[in-house]
């Protein structure tokens, strides 16, 4: 068999690889986003610090018993920061084409200890005004 062929084919599959992970990262950041944002809302709306105390256990178990160890009480709280660090879900959709969901958490946790960071330019601190 040609070799060039080889590599040619190789590429090509290789890169379709690349795109599907590519999307597959961005729409886990999106939806995590979505899940984060809707409970930090019902929780507000409450207006109770008690109330989601007790909601973030329950809703995590039954979301871990539906979708798996990624809804556990430890990460439920990780989406939720994320959403408190990037509450504009037009950035987060921009940011997750281009950045791993679990990078995007490690910029928040980063984020929540150091202070608000720019996503567009990560060296940028508050003096970034499109964030």
């Amino acid at each position: 068999m040609d070799n060039s062929l080889f590599q040619d084919l190789a590429r090509i599959i290789d890169q379709g690889k690349n795109e599907v992970t590519r999307q597959v990262n961005s729409t886990l950041a999106i939806v995590f986003w979505q899940v984060g944002y809707r409970i930090n809302t019902h929780i507000l709306n409450n207006q109770r610090a008690e109330y989601g105390r007790q909601i973030v256990p329950t809703v995590s178990a039954q979301l871990k018993q539906a979708y798996g160890k990624s809804f556990e009480e430890r990460n439920l709280r990780r989406i939720m920061q994320f959403v408190e660090v990037f509450p504009d879900i037009q950035i987060v959709s921009q940011v997750a084409t281009q950045l791993s969901y679990s990078k995007c958490t490690k910029m928040a946790l980063w984020s929540l200890n150091t202070g608000p960071i720019c996503l567009i330019k990560p060296n940028l601190r508050k003096s970034c005004t499109r964030c």
